[in-house]
């Protein structure tokens, strides 16, 4: 009995059949692996695009405000309307200030209220409203009778902006003793290093 013998290129054929297999695993292998570097960093930027319109579809719904302004510790707020980003009205706003002081903001309302990129401020962060105006503000202020009388300020910089387009108030009452401020009315810029206030209007008498 012979043992069957090949023909002479087989053995030669199939080395280079292994060869290219082998080949075509290191380059898929490596498909694969520029596939996970380059889907890893566009999830997690998709991730964050989705977290952030989440975030601005939330802040600019009334829904969000129901259940943020019962829970804000120390503030009162009376038959709140709108959302937080964007247009907002209540009956009224109170504040519980230190030594049982208070602060009592009457049909308080802002219009176009958003957050912007700000350059120049170290947070990077700016608040922005086109239009705040409030009837009538109460400030009871009790001072620390403990506290040692403080120097005037030398730094006024601040990490974040707020600009206000326009601000209306009729009344503000406890902030320059027996005598209101009344119908206020100005623009109002406070910067990271620059504040402005250009005023309209200011009536300080009884």
């Amino acid at each position: 009995m012979s043992d069957a013998k090949q023909p002479p290129g087989a053995v030669e054929s199939a080395a280079p059949s292994q060869r290219g297999k082998g080949a075509w695993f290191v380059v898929r292998l490596m498909l694969s692996f520029l596939w996970r570097l380059t889907w890893a960093p566009l999830s997690l930027v998709l991730l964050a695009m989705l977290s952030a319109a989440a975030t601005w579809a939330l802040l600019h719904g009334e829904w969000l405000t129901r259940q943020v302004v019962p829970r804000l510790p120390g503030v009162t707020v009376v038959e709140p309307s709108g959302a937080l980003l964007g247009d907002f009205s209540a009956e009224r706003i109170e504040v519980v200030l230190p030594r049982e002081g208070r602060l009592v903001w009457q049909q308080p309302s802002w219009q176009g209220m958003r957050l912007v990129v700000d350059g120049s401020a170290p947070w990077w962060l700016g608040i922005q409203l086109d239009h705040l105006r409030g009837r009538r503000i109460d400030l009871q202020w009790v001072p620390d009778p403990k506290a040692k009388p403080s120097p005037p300020p030398t730094d006024l910089s601040l990490p974040i902006s707020l600009t206000i387009g326009r601000l209306e108030l009729g009344e503000f009452h406890g902030l320059t003793g027996a005598q209101p401020l009344r119908q206020l009315d100005a623009e109002l810029r406070v910067g990271a290093m620059r504040h402005a206030v250009r005023l309209r209007s200011l009536v300080w008498a009884d």
